[in-house]
């Protein structure tokens, strides 16, 4: 048994006052300190696959904020406040690439980047002919290909690592 459980075993053996039953009836230990004891499982880590599609998102979005969208606000300053979602998104897709976020963090910011993207295909589809204004479009186009790998990916580790159905049982 490692040493961190004979000394939690040791405390909660122990009688001494609790809150809520009076002297000499539990452990001594206060409930906020146990988790000084208890070793807290580590979040599982994002796969090397999702910081790499995390990463290629950021670089996108970085590409196309330079080299498409400050040149297009110039003759359609609308584009400029479609952007602002994007910034979020893009300090969570740089958290992300760095690979400490847990999957319900990654869930949420590849759905929230899914709906940012389609919304921005949309919108930039009905903008017309300029040629920034399409090439923008398959910016966002290669974004919803990038969040649906993602959003792939993630549905592929949460699949291999449900606990098995016992046989027999639902």
């Amino acid at each position: 048994m490692p040493e961190w459980a004979h000394a939690r075993a040791a405390l909660l053996t122990r009688r001494g006052p609790t809150l809520d039953s009076g002297a000499g009836a539990g452990p001594v230990l206060p409930l906020l300190a146990m988790h000084l004891l208890l070793p807290l499982p580590a979040p599982p880590k994002a796969s090397r696959l999702g910081q790499a599609l995390a990463a290629a998102q950021a670089a996108k979005e970085t590409l196309s904020f330079l080299l498409l969208v400050v040149p297009l606000s110039l003759e359609v300053p609308l584009v400029l406040i479609s952007a602002l979602p994007g910034l979020v998104l893009y300090a969570l897709h740089l958290y992300l690439a760095r690979g400490r976020a847990t999957r319900v963090l990654a869930l949420v910011t590849w759905l929230l980047t899914l709906a940012d993207e389609l919304w921005a295909v949309f919108l930039y589809n009905g903008l017309g002919a300029p040629l920034p204004a399409w090439r923008l479009h398959l910016s966002h186009c290669l974004g919803l290909v990038i969040s649906l790998l993602a959003l792939a990916e993630l549905a592929r580790r949460w699949w291999w690592r449900r606990p098995p159905v016992p046989a027999g049982g639902h």
